[in-house]
């Protein structure tokens, strides 16, 4: 298991192929869909104070979040390269 992780060479192994690149892109796509999530969740929370309606909560954050990391995965995962 461990040599899928490890490489001797110069080039980033671990990012090359395999489990490792997969793992980095849902780590990536979660931190971009969090902050999708957060900018959505403030523009919403500004739009119904506007509005005269109290809104809040996390929920937008923490499912652009999850949304983010499965989209990243499935896209690297299907990668032909």
């Amino acid at each position: 298991m461990l040599g899928e992780f490890v490489s001797n060479a110069w080039t980033s192994g671990v990012l090359e192929e395999g489990p490792g690149m997969i793992a980095l892109a849902v780590v990536i796509g979660a931190f971009v869909g969090l902050i999708f999530g957060l900018i959505t969740m403030q523009v919403a929370r500004f739009l119904s104070f506007a509005m005269g309606r109290n809104f809040g909560g996390a929920r937008w954050a923490l499912i652009s979040m999850a949304l983010g990391a499965m989209a990243f995965g499935i896209m690297t995962a299907a990668d032909k390269d």
